[in-house]
């Protein structure tokens, strides 16, 4: 808990789905499948839904864990720190 009056840092985060442009080749009649893909969506939670496209997260840290969430934003181990390099072979994904 943060007294008040402390030092803290706002960390907003956005997570937007990203389309690259590609769609697959596509078997059978492609209303078809839309329409599956409607009606399995009816039955889904639209807060669901949306989170699956677009989320807003706000967090408000001390120093020490703005530190820490600068350093490993993802809380990988020591090991898996290398990751986080743009230049590394196998970035996340």
């Amino acid at each position: 808990m943060l007294k008040p009056g402390s030092l803290k840092y706002l960390v907003s985060i956005k997570v937007v789905a990203d389309f690259d442009g590609v769609i697959g080749e596509v078997e059978g009649d492609i209303e078809e499948l839309m329409d599956g893909l409607l009606r399995q969506m009816e039955g889904m939670d639209a807060e669901d839904l949306e989170r699956d496209v677009y989320e807003e997260l706000d967090l408000l840290l001390c120093k020490g864990c703005k530190d820490h969430f600068v350093r490993n934003p993802l809380n990988l181990n020591e090991d898996d720190l290398s990751l986080l390099d743009p230049d590394a072979t196998h970035p996340i994904h």
